[in-house]
């Protein structure tokens, strides 16, 4: 009995480090949505290039799933004069996020991860 404590244990204490190992991770887990203005938010930074930016959330797992459009996303609207990308995580972190770009550089990120997320 001791021993699939113990077991069970280690188990639990692997999954919580896995959970915690990143913060695509941690937000998939708690659930959490967001929008930044300033700052960076999964290795992408405000300022960055936006095919460097969609490139690093690519590694992830994260990908593309619409061509740059303008106008909505998540909910909120964009200006005229900004690039927005849709991306999604598809994997069990279930996770959207919108890269809005002004002449190729990101100037906010928005993300909604929940694993009941479309």
């Amino acid at each position: 009995m001791k021993i699939i404590f113990g077991v069970l244990l280690l188990v639990m204490a692997g999954l919580a480090a896995y959970l915690l190992s990143s913060e695509l991770n941690r937000m998939a887990a708690l659930g959490s949505e967001g929008f930044i203005q300033s700052g960076s938010k999964f290795g992408v930074h405000i300022g960055d290039n936006r095919t460097k930016a969609i490139e690093k959330l690519d590694r992830h797992g994260i990908k593309t799933e619409s061509l740059p459009t303008e106008g909505r996303c998540l909910g909120r609207d964009y200006p005229t004069d900004q690039q927005i990308n849709l991306l999604r995580d598809r994997s069990w972190r279930r996770g959207v996020i919108c890269l809005a770009s002004r002449d190729e550089k990101i100037v906010s990120v928005a993300w909604y991860f929940s694993w009941g997320a479309p």
